[in-house]
């Protein structure tokens, strides 16, 4: 057995087979320091950028696929990729999350003792890393200005590019806000496209997840005032109107539920079409039934009664022939109700039952 072999073994086991006599082993060859995972595991991290530098005694002199190192850093390590160098061997990227991921800035804090093991390209680091957890702080702040103070202090506000905390926000937001972590100064509080916050889109007691992203504090957790309000050419959240802006006509913003369109004054609040031999409705809205009073003489029945006898109607029928040409005209014995309205349906030889007679009326209900 080499020290070149018990450097790069993770566990070291000897296996002998056969006898051994006492000058196979010369004396002083295996000992316990020289086999326990020691002087040839670890080392001090010497950080220059953004690697570090490793020096093992005795030297490793190749990388080998399963080999594991610790070394004791001695600065924070900065935004990846972060890479190692062991006795001179060549620089070798840090990874993390099964060697998918590079290193987040702080990563490796100064004093950490960093477990890595070579997978034949680069070195996994075997510890969870502190961004994979999401800090929760307390909210120390006032409304609109939002502080907290991780575990960790940042020294800098760069140090927070891509981390993530939560807190509970002490107070709802009345309008833009910021937030300051360990007393760096307040930045800017941003929601759902990079745009400030508004009155409402945080909740005194509510839990908040921000991420920095450089220049911003970025708002995790969904506000209420996300969805942008609907316009001809943007998807977005409506406001219903109710009975009284739709009978106005004179919103653009507004939309009227199904059930609220027939309140608007441009639309027909009854219509009906109908055969004059018998006054049988073969089509209709709003209308209960067609009484026939006698030749060309009808009385419309409203179901839901218009509000006042001001509403307008309009009549046409179809002719018996193209010779005698018939009309609707409103009856001069209607008294005017806002439940009904007897027509009438002449011709130019008198009044006639048409084939067919259509009516529709507008007003307010």
């Amino acid at each position: 057995m080499t020290l070149a072999r018990l450097r790069n073994a993770a566990l070291p086991t000897i296996v002998i087979s056969g006898s051994v006599g006492t000058s196979d082993i010369a004396a002083g060859a295996i000992t316990s320091a020289l086999t326990r995972p020691g002087p040839h595991f670890f080392a001090a991290g010497t950080l220059a950028g953004a690697n570090y530098t490793m020096t093992l005694n005795p030297a490793l002199t190749s990388y080998a696929t399963g080999a594991w190192l610790l070394f004791e850093a001695d600065a924070d390590c900065p935004a990846g990729p972060v890479t190692v160098n062991v006795n001179g061997l060549g620089v070798k990227t840090i990874k993390k999350r099964g060697g998918l991921v590079d290193l987040a800035a702080r990563d490796i804090r100064v004093g950490q003792v960093v477990f890595l093991e070579y997978d034949g390209t680069n070195f996994q680091m075997l510890q969870p890393t502190p961004e994979l957890d999401e800090e929760f702080c307390t909210d120390t702040g006032a409304a609109d200005a939002y502080a907290i103070a991780p575990a960790i202090p940042l020294t800098a506000q760069a140090q927070a590019l891509g981390k993530v905390f939560r807190f509970r926000a002490g107070n709802a937001n009345t309008g833009a806000s910021t937030l300051d972590a360990s007393a760096l100064g307040p930045q800017p509080l941003r929601k759902l496209n990079n745009v400030p916050l508004v009155a409402g889109d945080i909740a005194a007691g509510q839990v908040l997840k921000v991420q920095w992203d450089g220049a911003n504090w970025q708002l995790l957790t969904p506000t209420p005032n996300d969805t942008p309000d609907a316009s001809e050419t943007v998807k977005g959240k409506v406001e219903l109107a109710d009975q009284t802006e739709v009978e106005a006509d004179t919103s653009t913003t507004l939309v009227p539920p199904v059930a609220r369109l027939k309140n608007s004054p441009g639309v027909a609040k009854a219509w009906v079409k109908f055969s004059g031999a018998a006054g049988a409705i073969q089509a209709s809205y709003n209308v209960t039934s067609v009484t026939k009073n006698g030749t060309g003489d009808f009385t419309i029945n409203f179901t839901t009664p218009f509000s006042s006898p001001d509403y307008v109607v309009q009549i046409m029928v179809k002719s018996l022939n193209d010779t005698n040409v018939g009309q609707g005209v409103v009856s001069t014995a209607d008294t005017g109700l806002a439940g009904s309205k007897r027509i009438r349906t002449p011709d130019n030889t008198g009044f006639v039952d048409p084939p067919e007679v259509y009516f529709v009326a507008f007003g307010d209900l």
